[in-house]
């Protein structure tokens, strides 16, 4: 194999990752940002208490499983509302396409 077609394969496994990664997510991509966004409004204007308070609020006002996007919060480093917009958020981000 040489140089060309291992770049090649290494694209195209980078891909499948991705894809892989977007299909786990417990929320729609659009949500995901509204939920980020959201946190980050609101931690500008309090300080995080080490909960997912602010996250919980906001998913049980939209509808969504809070169990569900919890589990993809623990697996991602997101184990409060904080942490979600530095580790989970950054896992989030990480999955969009590249260019």
């Amino acid at each position: 194999m040489d140089k060309q077609e291992r770049k090649q394969k290494l694209k195209q496994w980078k891909e499948e990752q991705q894809q892989q990664g977007l299909r786990a997510l417990p929320l729609p991509t659009e949500e995901m940002q509204k939920l980020f966004n959201s946190l980050r409004v609101e931690l500008s204007f309090q300080a995080c208490d080490h909960s997912r308070r602010l996250t919980i609020a906001w998913l049980k006002s939209k509808g969504q499983d809070v169990d569900k996007v919890c589990q993809w919060l623990d697996e991602n480093g997101g184990y409060c509302d904080c942490e979600i917009l530095f580790n989970s958020q950054e896992h989030f981000e990480n999955l969009r396409p590249i260019d």
